[in-house]
């Protein structure tokens, strides 16, 4: 078999010497494609040998002299890849297509979605009379308005939420009482707790701790969702502090809530909301958390989109949320006795209004007055704040 020596540019070019019957001799490439082409020459060498004629991978073999005369008498065979190697190479660039999309996407969700530094936040959604009051390393966001003689309410907000929920609330209760909100830790201006602490206990404590601070003794406490099962710990804990306790669509006893911290925890695609949480999130969220009496207006998703961008807010919020668990709601029920409301939206989608039924059923030290509302979400004070501030007004009137 003779031997040649050549280099020549990549071509899938394989030297087929014709007094050899069409047998391969000699591969000369020490191009990339060397590797493709003696593949090829194996194979080839196999069928030509057998049959006597090429392979599919054998496109040709041309009579032309060869453009090559010090190889000698030999003629050019031009091969093509097989179609698994084209369809696996289609694959491929599919893949990497795909591969950069997604990329893209994704680094442009994260630019978008960066977090906001607190001042600039501060500007847009704090007000003239906010104060911040430092509780055991956090810096509370915090409400304090009305008359400082008159008796108090203290509002607690909800999931995702802000002290913002109640402004129209505030607005109403303010003539006649004095009116005390603050954003709980990782929601609002608030922020996240340096501690990474964001258990049921730690919660109670440093509301135990800011209420001292704020000099309120005495007061009602109402609060909704996240915010009611706040109250209705802090008043199994201080019954003597709460003159009434006021719980609308609280989440004490949401269904998917964990029982124990051993059971808690979030599926792992969760953990990406530490990093992207697209506007349309929140518009779609507030959609469906609201009932047909109320309008999600842009102002309003932007608040929820924005803040909840504040730096640190997104892990410390999914910390709450592994840390979170339903615990011994059921005797901490039966423990309460102060006076107790109850205020349920009939077209709830998170905690459905049979609920109600069962607060009511647990809470044996205590009757408490139940309004359900026609028409309204997860969160009432919000979708209809006249009806249900009028509503909590003639409840604690009547306690006088």
């Amino acid at each position: 078999m003779r031997r040649y020596t050549a280099s020549f540019h990549p071509g899938y070019w394989i030297f087929v010497d014709k007094r050899k019957t069409g047998i391969v001799s000699q591969l000369i490439n020490t191009s990339f494609c060397a590797f493709h082409l003696d593949t090829c020459m194996t194979i080839s060498y196999t069928r030509i040998t057998k049959k006597g004629s090429c392979t599919c991978l054998v496109h040709s073999i041309t009579s032309r002299v060869s453009p090559f005369p010090w190889l000698g008498n030999v003629q050019l065979v031009h091969t093509h890849r097989t179609s698994g190697e084209r369809h696996k190479k289609m694959i491929l660039r599919i893949l990497a297509v795909i591969v950069i999309i997604v990329a893209s996407a994704v680094g442009y969700q994260l630019l978008k979605d960066r977090d906001i530094p607190l001042d600039v936040l501060k500007a847009k959604y704090s007000y003239p009379h906010s104060q911040f009051v430092e509780v055991d390393g956090v810096n509370f966001h915090v409400l304090d308005e009305g008359n400082p003689a008159d008796e108090t309410i203290v509002l607690i907000h909800g999931h995702f939420g802000s002290v913002h929920l109640y402004d129209d609330w505030a607005d109403i209760l303010k003539e006649r009482y004095r009116v005390v909100r603050f954003d709980i830790t990782s929601h609002g201006l608030t922020g996240p707790d340096p501690t990474g602490d964001y258990t049921r206990e730690r919660t109670t404590y440093l509301t135990e701790k800011l209420l001292n601070k704020l000099n309120v003794d005495t007061f009602h406490m109402c609060g909704t969702s996240t915010g009611g099962s706040i109250a209705l710990y802090y008043t199994a804990k201080h019954p003597g502090k709460v003159l009434s306790l006021t719980l609308q669509c609280p989440g004490a006893m949401a269904p998917r809530m964990a029982r124990t911290k051993e059971d808690a925890g979030l599926p792992l695609p969760f953990y990406l909301l530490a990093y992207i949480t697209p506007r349309s999130l929140w518009s779609g969220m507030l959609e469906r958390m609201t009932g047909e009496r109320f309008t999600v207006t842009d102002e309003l998703i932007d608040r929820y989109y924005e803040l909840e961008r504040l730096e640190g807010q997104r892990p410390a919020e999914l910390a709450r949320m592994e840390q979170t668990v339903r615990g011994n709601v059921e005797e901490v029920l039966g423990s309460i006795t102060v006076p107790t409301l109850i205020q349920w939206g009939e077209d709830n989608p998170q905690l459905p209004v049979s609920q109600a039924d069962d607060y009511v059923k647990l809470m044996t030290r205590t009757t408490p007055t139940v309004i359900i509302y026609p028409k309204v979400g997860h969160v009432p004070p919000m979708e209809i704040p006249e009806e249900t501030a009028k509503d909590f007004m003639k409840f604690i009137s009547a306690l006088q």
